[in-house]
């Protein structure tokens, strides 16, 4: 879920942390490194499509 919305939207880390049931975003990215092998950051930079803000909002 949490790895979706990180090359999805452009929802801050933080947000997408508390979402996915973290009481912190150290111990999201903690969590996240041992089972991806890298941070969230860096898995958006590699995986993540370039979206607009505005691309996450419908167009009707």
């Amino acid at each position: 879920m949490a790895s979706d919305l990180l090359v999805r939207t452009n929802q801050p880390i933080r947000e997408i942390a508390v979402s996915s049931g973290f009481g912190s975003t150290a111990t999201f990215n903690r969590t996240f490194r041992e089972h991806k092998n890298c941070t969230p950051s860096q898995f958006r930079a590699i995986y993540g499509m370039v979206i607009s803000p505005a691309a996450d909002k419908p167009l009707f």
